[in-house]
């Protein structure tokens, strides 16, 4: 039997606990980032290690300044993203992907080696 995981709708006749109520709440902040054009290009980027905004900037062809800093916000705010300050004279801050986004990101890889396999199907419907 296959277990289906409504994000919006309660099973009828099950009580969902707190715990799995933030879960849901969580999965649907993470999925509403993940929709924003940059997010996966920004996950995939840090994916490497830390590196600075500029650099950052430069991996990314087309994003703005404003774009960029909105995105690593986003994922800052959801977990996915570390933000390293080194408060120095020069100001120095790094971005890296934190433990869930480096998880959300083989996660991701996963999805497209299902895809992959699975492209035929996939593209019968299209």
């Amino acid at each position: 039997m296959v277990q289906k995981y409504a994000l919006t709708s309660e099973n009828p006749g099950r009580e969902i606990d707190d715990r799995e109520q933030q879960a849901r709440a969580a999965a649907r902040a993470v999925f509403e980032t993940l929709t924003n054009k940059w997010t996966l290009p920004v996950l995939e980027a840090c994916g490497d290690g830390c590196l600075r905004f500029t650099a950052l900037h430069r991996a990314l062809d087309g994003v703005s300044h404003k774009m960029l800093t909105q995105t690593l916000r986003s994922m800052e705010r959801d977990g996915l993203v570390d933000r390293h300050d080194y408060r120095t004279a020069n100001p120095r801050v790094e971005y890296s992907l934190s433990t869930a986004g480096r998880d959300l990101l083989r996660t991701v890889y996963s999805l497209c080696g299902w895809s992959r396999r699975h492209l035929d199907e996939l593209m019968e419907g299209t």
